[in-house]
């Protein structure tokens, strides 16, 4: 069976563009600068906005692509929408050394839960994958990159970017949802059927 294939852009002009020109699965990026203490999201230039927001003077920014109305809108023209992690899960910097190391850094953040985004853009019908796990760079409350991997597994992400493979099998496994079938269709492996909108020759 041929691997899935996915074009991926930060820009939406291309992608509705591509949406009426082929069948391959099309992912909205949604970026960001940092994350706040409190958890929400820093939206500095240039990774506010679309870069052709930008250049056409359309004031949404990222954060705005992941509302509720917005998802919408997306799912017109995308199958899958592909947020930085902490647009999913929402994370705070309240002064506690999780790990006792005797430094604060980001994978002490207390772990507050999922943002909602997940749930509204699975009910628009799209696909969410979240970006990016390594093994050499800590995670936004947690210390260990598996199980920051399972974490984002069980919450009920349709796939991720990932560095370091054999580590994410072993998250995959470690998973309440390892079981699942509809993750691996998806992750492309069993499209159901054309997006709205493309041609179906």
């Amino acid at each position: 069976m041929p691997a899935p294939r996915f074009i991926q852009s930060f820009e939406v002009g291309n992608l509705q563009y591509l949406s009426r020109k082929t069948h391959i699965r099309l992912v909205q990026l949604i970026d960001a600068d940092d994350v706040n203490p409190d958890g929400s999201i820093s939206l500095v230039p240039p990774y506010k906005q679309p870069y052709d927001f930008v250049v056409n003077g359309d004031s949404r920014t990222f954060a705005d692509l992941v509302s509720e109305q917005r998802l919408a809108f997306v799912a017109g023209y995308a199958d899958t929408i592909g947020p930085w992690k902490p647009y999913l899960v929402k994370t705070v910097a309240d002064g506690v050394d999780r790990d006792g190391d005797g430094a604060l850094t980001i994978n002490d953040r207390r772990v507050d839960g999922s943002t909602g985004v997940l749930e509204t853009a699975n009910d628009k019908g799209l696909v969410v994958h979240t970006w990016t796990f390594r093994n050499d760079s800590g995670g936004y409350g947690f210390a260990d990159p598996q199980a920051e991997m399972t974490y984002y597994f069980d919450l009920g992400v349709d796939g991720w970017f990932i560095d370091f493979g054999d580590t994410g099998v072993a998250a995959r496994a470690a998973s309440v949802n390892a079981s699942e079938i509809k993750h691996l269709e998806h992750c492309g492996r069993e499209h159901k059927k054309p997006h709205k909108g493309r041609h179906n020759d």
